[in-house]
């Protein structure tokens, strides 16, 4: 087990490496031909995964982290952010999907990390897009029931 010092230690490198690969993405993302907005939107996005969620839930490198998209998407997101609706996930979807196709190209994750993480997304979506839409009905008073959280 990590002493607290090393905790601390590993943190702040996890976070570093982290910031490298948001900041880097930024400039990837931008030299893509898009428009600034919806640059502005991926990279809004991917840096909340990454400093939010990553951060403050794991401590996890992005390069490991592909598995981690669908307990952000469909679960921590939609329970912990009282703005969560369907097009902030579907928006989210893709701009991990834009992020992790970086990863690979750059050589930080390995293409079956990025096939699998496409297949989690087009596997799960509609499923998140359901409970999001579900949590957030006045009407259903126990998500337990109906998704086990």
């Amino acid at each position: 087990m990590l002493q607290s010092d090393e905790h601390q230690e590993y943190r702040a490198r996890v976070h570093e490496t982290n910031i490298k690969y948001a900041n880097d993405f930024s400039i990837w993302i931008g030299s893509k031909g898009l428009v600034e907005k919806t640059v502005d939107k991926h990279i809004g996005n991917v840096e909340f995964f990454v400093y939010e969620y990553l951060s403050d839930e794991r401590l996890n490198k992005v390069n490991n982290a592909t598995g981690s998209v669908d307990m952000f998407l469909g679960h921590w997101f939609i329970r912990k952010m009282s703005w969560s609706n369907e097009s902030w996930i579907k928006t989210t979807a893709s701009s991990l999907k834009k992020f992790y196709e970086f990863m690979l190209e750059m050589g930080y994750i390995e293409q079956r990390e990025f096939d699998t993480l496409k297949l989690t997304i087009k596997k799960n979506l509609p499923v998140w897009l359901e409970r999001v839409r579900c949590y957030r009905d006045p009407d259903i008073d126990d998500m337990a029931d109906n998704y086990g959280y």
